[in-house]
């Protein structure tokens, strides 16, 4: 596995869960990490930059879209990566990852970005 997959990987699980939202809230916007998580407003997501509880689920969830995140733009823009997001994937059955990790779905789309990176 390359350096910067593991990299990512670590660093999605060691970063403040706060900074990890605000990283993630920067490059991706509330609305879609409000969409991603199954939470009603991107107001809860401002919420969780400041500090307010999000339960277990949530955490592992932005943890997981994180390390995709950080994955993909190792080697990409975040317009591109952005668009990844959204974007139908051979990978994950022609369904958006943003969709899959709405479901439940986060390590397939860490796997769709292994990927998509290591094979471009």
């Amino acid at each position: 596995m390359s350096d910067y997959i593991n990299a990512s990987r670590k660093s999605a699980h060691e970063t403040p869960i706060n900074e990890v939202v605000r990283a993630l809230n920067d490059g991706l916007g509330a609305k879609m990490l409000a969409a991603m998580t199954q939470v009603d407003s991107e107001e809860i997501v401002a919420g969780w930059i400041n500090g307010e509880d999000l339960g277990p689920d949530a955490e592992a969830r932005l943890r997981g879209i994180y390390e995709v995140f950080l994955i993909l733009t190792s080697r990409d823009s975040v317009h591109t990566t952005r668009m990844w997001f959204v974007g139908t994937n051979p990978n994950l059955n022609y369904t958006a990852p943003a969709l899959v990790i709405r479901d439940g779905r986060v390590n397939d789309a860490v796997a769709a970005a292994k990927t998509y990176s290591n094979n471009g």
